[in-house]
């Protein structure tokens, strides 16, 4: 079985820009098929920046863009994929607007990312090669109601690679942010950090991320004004990225967004740092007791100083979002669809 998976059309990949969860996750897919051997090539908006992956990376003519409906971006896919049809066994595509690649008569499992409390129109198709993967339960009770999409849609959170596993348990003295304010200064919570870091003067807040240029500027003021609160920009993903994540002594996830899985947390359980978020969205279901979700900042401010597990926070990541986890429940899906056009029961 040969795969061909396309990519979001967002932000540069491989190697992925500030603020790519969706294509962060999708490099760490295609990094853990590498490692088992698996057949696949990945199709992608032109790059930027390039680096050898060691698999097929075919790119189109057009360069990223924030569109959710990217049609110059589907329409070189579909001409890609139908120039070698005979090559692909099933296509695995990532993004809700990917059900157009249906005309290629390949069968389609298309992976929504995007977070909603309620199921958006013209999401979900009946047909018979259309198959759906979403990254949480929350995410799948918010979009599968019928007798039949339940028939074609399975669950299944994003993986880590085993390079993305560090346990520190010697942290330091911050609480750490990190998010792509791209989707708003106070729907990623930013406003409550603040908060948070006004309460607490004796203690230190840290943030990372990207944004507009007003939003920096206003960040960088509150920096000079708020003596435990540091505005740091753009954090890559690379050493110091495992660093600042690994030794925070909590990530404070005070999004108000409905998310589907949140990717900096899964990054900070993975270095063994608890998170104190909100419970919006698949938080809860992703952070389960390690450490807790609450309504507002206000109650998160009172667990601060609750012990943390450090130890277990690591282990918990490592059972629940290893890659191998995320991969073997693809395969098991894909390699049915292909044999018997339904997913493996």
């Amino acid at each position: 079985m040969k795969i061909v998976i396309v990519n979001t059309n967002y932000w540069n990949s491989f190697p992925c820009d500030g603020g790519a969860g969706t294509e962060s996750t999708v490099e760490n897919l295609c990094i853990g098929l590498k490692k088992r051997n698996i057949d696949f090539s990945v199709i992608i908006p032109q790059r930027t920046i390039k680096r050898d992956y060691g698999f097929e990376l075919i790119e189109t003519k057009s360069r990223p863009e924030r569109l959710e409906s990217p049609n110059n971006f589907v329409n070189e896919v579909i001409d890609i994929i139908n120039t070698r049809k005979s090559e692909f066994d099933i296509i695995m595509a990532h993004g809700h607007w990917s059900n157009a690649f249906i005309v290629s008569g390949l069968p389609l499992l298309t992976c929504i990312h995007c977070g909603f409390n309620k199921r958006p129109d013209n999401f979900i198709f009946n047909h018979p090669n259309q198959f759906y993967r979403f990254v949480s339960k929350y995410q799948y009770d918010v979009f599968i109601k019928e007798d039949w999409e339940k028939q074609r849609s399975f669950y299944a959170f994003t993986g880590m690679n085993d390079d993305e596993f560090i346990f520190n348990e010697c942290k330091e003295d911050y609480y750490l942010w990190c998010s792509s304010l791209f989707w708003g200064f106070e729907n990623k919570g930013m406003d409550d950090f603040i908060k948070l870091a006004q309460l607490n003067p004796n203690k230190n807040f840290i943030a990372y991320g990207v944004g507009s240029q007003n939003i920096l500027d206003y960040l960088n003021i509150v920096s000079m004004k708020l003596s435990n609160f540091k505005w740091m920009g753009r954090l890559e993903q690379g050493n110091e990225h495992k660093r600042v994540f690994g030794n925070a002594k909590a990530f404070i996830l005070t999004s108000k967004l409905p998310e589907s899985l949140n990717r900096a947390a899964m990054e900070a359980l993975c270095r063994g740092t608890v998170v104190l978020g909100y419970n919006v969205g698949s938080v809860s279901e992703e952070v389960q007791k390690h450490h807790g979700t609450y309504n507002n900042y206000f109650v998160l401010n009172k667990h601060l100083n609750d012990f943390f597990d450090y130890k277990a926070s690591y282990e918990y990541a490592r059972n629940t979002f290893h890659i191998n986890n995320e991969i073997d429940q693809i395969l098991r899906h894909s390699e049915s669809i292909v044999k018997y056009g339904k997913l493996y029961n």
